[in-house]
């Protein structure tokens, strides 16, 4: 005959729901297990799960992620360096090159903005 486990075996562990937390539910044979969702990090730990997850941090306009976050970390970012711009906060990009393109530069790009360049004259035909 089998022996069913007591629930008091393993009591429920709480998890706070909202906080950047996946969770399996408390069973007979095994405790509630808490875990970080994807783009959060753990800021407090008790050992051994994570009491407390925050979002990871969006990079601005005119930087990149240097580091991508992990589950226990933070992202880094870092500012583009000059001649790269970043719109969004993911990627530095150079700007563009006016020159390769036969095409004068009216203004500089900036850290989260391209150079722009002087729009092309259109030819009138006589």
């Amino acid at each position: 005959m089998r022996q069913m486990v007591s629930p008091a075996a393993f009591p429920a562990a709480t998890v706070n729901q909202g906080k950047g937390y996946l969770h399996t539910e408390w069973t007979v044979k095994s405790n509630t297990v808490c875990d970080v969702l994807d783009g959060y990090y753990c800021i407090h730990n008790i050992s051994p799960e994570c009491s407390f997850a925050v979002k990871h941090t969006h990079c601005a306009k005119g930087q990149r992620a240097k580091a991508q976050g992990t589950k226990s970390t933070d992202k880094i970012c870092e500012d583009c360096q000059h001649g790269f711009y970043s719109e969004n906060g993911v990627n530095c990009t150079a700007w563009t090159d006016c020159a390769s393109k036969r095409r004068v530069t009216t203004e500089e790009g900036g850290s989260d903005t391209d150079a722009v360049l002087q729009k092309q004259q259109e030819s009138i035909l006589l």
